[in-house]
């Protein structure tokens, strides 16, 4: 087999859990605002912009004000997340962040085994298969908020 034959096969095989995880993330991008994504996105004056998005640092994740016993601080999340709000509320722009950073997630999987596992491509491309359909990151890839 040619170098060029081997790299084409290569790049397929790549593209083999990266593939999976579309098609598989892809079945929550028509979902809907749900459970907490109404407080961390709808009710959260940060990302509807009723405060200026520096607001993201001096808030926790569910908008309220630092000193009032925050219960959990993701700032670049929120501010992030002020940048995809639209009127009326979509749920849409979220959904294919989230999307994105599945495929993103498996790709690094992908390449972290090649580069662990002495650049076999195919062990790494199954682990990183593996990894696109388990069934644990349905929430990561269902729920806006698991972001």
């Amino acid at each position: 087999m040619t170098k060029r034959n081997q790299a084409n096969r290569n790049r397929w095989r790549a593209a083999i859990p990266l593939l999976l995880a579309l098609g598989i993330g892809a079945m929550s991008v028509d979902g809907t605002f749900v459970h907490d994504d109404h407080i961390a996105i709808l009710l959260n004056p940060v990302v509807t912009g009723e405060v200026p998005r520096s607001e993201a640092f001096q808030r926790d994740f569910w908008g309220n004000p630092l000193d009032e016993n925050p219960s959990s601080y993701r700032p670049l999340v929120t501010w992030g997340w002020s940048w995809l709000f639209t009127k009326p509320a979509s749920p849409l722009p979220y959904r294919v962040l989230s999307l994105f950073l599945f495929v993103l997630c498996t790709d690094l999987v992908r390449r972290l085994f090649d580069r662990h596992l002495g650049h076999d491509r195919e062990r790494a491309m199954l682990a990183a298969s593996l990894f696109a359909i388990s069934p644990i990151h349905a929430e990561a890839v269902g729920a806006i908020v698991a972001q």
